[in-house]
């Protein structure tokens, strides 16, 4: 990597290209055309950085006198570009070369040149970056992703009422009556109920149905028809034996059913009891279920081509994925705090009123407080990307005792945890102790969050802190007053097996990430036995390390059981 200063500031100067960092040589003068595609082309992909003056290969060769200027390189950008473009350039100085370095910023609409060309920054097969036409169909695309428009909320001017399945509108109804919806909608006229949801809007040529209304009660024909992006399908595999292959195009509220009496007989419970009642404990959420494949109507790209796919891999888990990456502001670090915003406002609203989609807006809260009050794995959106939405939620063992007692303080208290507490007490159930920041490294939650949750359930005498004052303070879950057994020093074991059998019970058990710290405290050795602990397993891929650094946790290697592989002792 080469190091560019200029007066004073320093730069790093990657050390190949990428989708956000360009390298344009100037030895024989780059013409303003090719600069100015190249800003559009990255501002209407993630923005990034352009460095004029360096060869492709990396080599930095210098600027021409006439791009010397960053005033007039700014302006020059500024006045080439609709809506004008504000880069950020600075001459630096890399080895005996002089390189402009310009910032650009990921666009807010479709940007193209003053002259009309639009063009956007894409990677290709060979991962090298390359500036490609962006057309028309595509500025739809562009705009839903980045919050600027609801594809959902068109009007479809070839289709009328009649397209409308009388039908799906009582099923709607239906849905009201039963989930908690807008009882006031339920008094109404068809038509009125239809303008009231948006179902409907009005038009020089009269009523015509929304895109979000065809997709809630259209006909079946006239949702091919008019909306051919949309798709579902469900999936069961028995190993590499398909057990059910579903595909259809079903309005989402007939969609949302079919695929809930699908998931049933892959979904068996477990149980506990709780004053003389049975309470189910399913393998898979079913509300948290629900959440997720109401999420993956709610908020996927109807500009493209793409299901909505359900699959059952038995003995692995349940997989729901949705056409389109996360809108533009979400990512997998802010998932859980981001502000609700979708890419779908005007189907997100109907399926609010109705009673279907959680009516804050915080369905992946309801994702991940189905699976902790279970006991069960934690959802995992990890193998999400630019061109699809993924969360895995892994088939692993109950902590029933745990699902215990959330149900039960739950009922004490008369009232349901919140979703930061509940990450609390998941990550606590199986430590010793742990920091503020370390809760709040595990849950992806800033400190101020993880704090107001601690404050929360030491009020209800769930977790104790160790009396410090400052950052090292560490809390634990007081186990008396949860009525679950709390992780103990246990006696030390020297036998590799019974080590290792123990380490892989307890990541199938949490589901989630192991630390050497965990494993020291659960076995009762030291933080460098545990680390060459789990570096062994590691190297013997029976775990892989997912992050880094002093806290670097560790998970299964594989989605089924490895336990099997050890003997007992």
């Amino acid at each position: 990597m080469t190091m560019s200063a200029g007066k004073g500031k320093f730069t790093a100067i990657p050390e190949r290209e990428s989708l956000t960092t360009e390298f344009k040589s100037d030895r024989k003068g780059l013409p303003d055309k090719i600069l100015v595609d190249e800003v559009v082309g990255m501002a209407n992909a993630s923005g990034g950085r352009i460095f004029l003056g360096v060869e492709d290969d990396g080599r930095p060769t210098g600027v021409r006198a006439e791009h010397e200027d960053p005033t007039g390189l700014m302006a020059l950008v500024a006045n080439r570009t609709v809506p004008p473009v504000s880069v950020e350039a600075r001459l630096v100085r890399a080895g005996t070369s002089r390189v402009m370095e310009i910032v650009v910023p990921k666009g807010i609409s479709v940007i193209s040149s003053s002259d009309g060309r639009v063009v956007r920054r894409r990677l290709r097969q060979d991962g090298e970056p390359e500036i490609v036409p962006m057309f028309p169909y595509e500025y739809a695309t562009r705009l839903s992703d980045l919050g600027r428009m609801d594809f959902s909320a068109r009007t479809i001017d070839q289709a009328s009422r009649l397209d409308l399945d009388p039908n799906e509108r009582e099923r709607l109804r239906n849905v009201i009556r039963n989930r908690d919806g807008d009882r006031s909608l339920l008094a109404l006229s068809d038509e009125e109920l239809d303008k009231a949801l948006g179902l409907v809007a009005e038009t020089p040529a009269g009523l015509k149905p929304t895109v979000a209304g065809m997709l809630v009660i259209g006909r079946r024909e006239s949702l091919r028809k008019y909306v051919p992006t949309h798709a579902e399908a469900f999936q069961a595999l028995d190993g590499n034996v398909v057990r059910i292959d579903d595909s259809t195009n079903e309005p989402i509220l007939a969609a949302v059913e079919h695929f809930e009496r699908n998931l049933t007989p892959w979904n068996p419970e477990d149980e506990f009891t709780l004053d003389m009642a049975r309470i189910p404990v399913p393998l898979f959420s079913v509300d948290g279920f629900r959440e997720a494949l109401v999420n993956a109507f709610c908020h996927r790209n109807y500009s493209i081509l793409g299901t909505v796919s359900v699959q059952v891999a038995v003995g692995q888990g349940l997989t729901v994925s949705s056409p389109g990456g996360f809108i533009d502001g979400v990512s997998l670090q802010n998932l859980l705090t981001v502000q609700p915003h979708g890419r779908n406002p005007a189907l997100a609203d109907i399926l609010k009123r109705t009673g279907l989609a959680e009516k804050t807006g915080r369905g992946i809260d309801r994702i991940f407080e189905g699976a902790i009050r279970l006991g069960r794995p934690l959802p995992d959106f990890s193998e999400t990307t630019a061109r699809n939405v993924t969360v895995f939620m892994r088939q692993g063992a109950s902590d029933l005792p745990f699902a215990e007692m959330i149900a039960r303080k739950q009922r004490q208290l008369k009232k349901s945890f919140s979703t930061p507490a509940l990450l609390v007490l998941w990550f606590l159930r199986s430590s010793r102790s742990m920091t503020v920041a370390e809760l709040a490294r595990r849950t992806t939650l800033g400190e101020e969050r993880i704090l107001a949750a601690l404050e929360e359930l030491s009020s209800c005498s769930l977790v104790l802190s160790g009396g410090k004052a400052g950052a090292s303070n560490r809390y634990r879950l007081d186990a008396a007053s949860a009525g679950i057994v709390a992780p103990s020093v246990r006696k030390p074991v020297d036998d590799w097996e019974t080590l290792a059998l123990r380490v892989i019970r307890l990541c199938e058990k949490k589901g989630g990430e192991l630390t050497a710290g965990e494993i020291a405290d659960y076995l009762g050795v030291n933080r460098m036995k545990a680390w060459r602990i789990l570096k062994k397993l590691a190297d013997e891929g029976k775990i892989r390390k997912k992050s880094g650094g002093r806290y670097a946790s560790y998970q299964l290697a594989l989605p089924e059981s490895v336990a099997g592989r050890f003997r007992e002792r």
